[in-house]
């Protein structure tokens, strides 16, 4: 369903201009009767993911003391950044999905994410999609807040993000 030369494009690790771009692609397993050869030259993409990791996108959890100046918790908060991964983009062909190929990608989101030591995992999804909705909170993704004109004047998106533990 995903042409092969856009998806060896986007995945390619000589990207040096993309470098926290991180790309993860399922393939379709070809039968066992042919030869490894030939499955990987025969392997269709079936669901694929596209994430960024961004340095100092976020603020660590954290409690300031009521006492503390404005001006100090702002030193402070600038101190506390961490590493977040933003999910851009989650597609699953359409024969393949309530496979569970979607729930795979996320968790290895999460754990490239986690290895990265991001501290959470951020996404938008559109109104207008419920089932995507449904696989977020499923994986433990929770509602933040309603953007309107996100990503375009007249749509409207919710953002969805994820604490990731140590």
């Amino acid at each position: 369903p995903y042409p092969r030369e856009w998806l060896h494009k986007i995945t390619c690790p000589l990207r040096t201009r993309y470098v926290n771009w991180h790309t993860f692609v399922i393939c379709e397993v070809a039968p066992k009767h042919q030869s490894s050869q030939i499955k990987h030259k025969k392997s269709k993409a079936v669901g694929f993911c596209i994430c960024r990791l961004r340095q100092n996108g976020c603020y660590k959890i954290s409690s300031y003391d009521a006492t503390t100046s404005r001006k100090r918790k702002l030193q402070r908060a600038k101190r506390n950044l961490t590493a977040l991964m933003e999910l851009f983009f989650l597609s699953v062909a359409e024969e393949h999905r309530g496979k569970g190929l979607g729930t795979l990608l996320i968790h290895e989101v999460e754990r490239r994410a986690a290895s990265l030591h991001a501290q959470e995992v951020r996404l938008h999804v559109l109104e207008s999609n419920a089932r995507a909705l449904t696989l977020y909170q499923r994986c433990g993704y929770k509602i933040v807040k309603m953007h309107k004109d996100y990503p375009e004047k007249g749509i409207f998106s919710w953002r969805l993000r994820k604490l990731l533990t140590k």
